[in-house]
């Protein structure tokens, strides 16, 4: 069962729930046609905008306890760092106002003290909320760092880019492209062993795990639906399941009904949530 958790005329992305569903978080650009991070109740209409800043800020994630949001922010560097937020979600819905965040990705140029512009990108959580798995050109080629929450002990872990933690936090799924294919692999954060999951004969992002380990997520391309002769990013994809062991998989949404960045989340004994597009908008169900 489909239920829109967003209705406007706008692109809504990179939502996601608190453990215990009460609350919601995801970008938008429908103020200003700026992208802002934006807080709701979700047995509630009301919603509450948590950045103002005129530079763009999107791929928020929310700790599982919903104390703490980290996003992406251009406001410090074009390219893009990592920012955190601690949330008071009661005060913050009744105040309206924007709560304080910090910078905990930026780097600095040791002998100047410039910034060094340094694209970071696609922060998450650990389960426990302690740690966020990002990536990064930090050492020229697009990799997956991980930090403590506070920005410090940053450790890279392997090449490729947009992480995501297992719920028992002991691996990572992500992406790595080959020319104008991408496939998904994982990585046992303890022994460092390394999976390719699917053979990237086609373009394939936004991974996530399931209920379990053999469970994953993500969306595929391998359509070329605007036409114009070859299949990249701007064609539309679809949502796949797939089993990690068996190598069984399935699409969970039609072709002609595009859907992008897929994410699991445990409430309710697990729902998804993802990105539909709508013409020019992008909403959320």
């Amino acid at each position: 069962k489909v239920i829109p958790l967003t209705f406007e005329r706008s692109v809504n992305v990179s939502g996601s729930f608190t453990s215990n569903g009460k609350y919601f978080i995801y970008a938008s650009n429908k103020e200003r046609n700026n992208f802002d991070i934006y807080l709701r109740e979700l047995n509630d209409i009301k919603t509450v905008r948590l950045t103002t800043h005129p530079a763009r800020d999107f791929t928020p994630d929310i700790s599982s306890d919903g104390k703490w949001c980290v996003f992406v922010s251009t406001r410090d560097d074009p390219e893009g760092d990592i920012f955190i937020m601690k949330l008071d979600k009661e005060k913050t819905i009744q105040s309206e106002q924007e709560a304080e965040s910090k910078n905990i990705s930026i780097v600095y140029d040791s002998t100047t003290g410039a910034v060094i512009p340094i694209r970071d990108s696609w922060p998450t959580f650990s389960p426990d909320g302690e740690s966020i798995a990002f990536t990064s050109f930090r050492d020229g080629t697009e990799s997956i760092y991980i930090m403590n929450k506070n920005g410090g002990n940053i450790q890279k872990i392997t090449n490729g880019i947009q992480p995501r933690f297992s719920n028992d936090g002991s691996m990572l799924i992500f992406v790595r492209q080959s020319g104008d294919k991408s496939a998904i692999w994982t990585i046992n954060l303890t022994t460092g062993n390394l999976n390719q999951i699917t053979d990237g004969n086609s373009i394939e992002l936004s991974p996530c795990f399931g209920k379990t380990n053999d469970d994953i997520y993500f969306m595929r391309i391998q359509n070329d639906t605007n036409a114009d002769g070859r299949i990249d990013v701007n064609d539309y994809g679809v949502l796949i399941y797939r089993n990690v062991v068996t190598k069984e998989e399935y699409p969970l949404t039609l072709f002609e009904d595009p859907s992008a960045t897929p994410r699991w989340v445990g409430y309710a004994d697990g729902v998804i949530i993802y990105s539909t597009v709508e013409g020019e908008h992008i909403n959320i169900a």
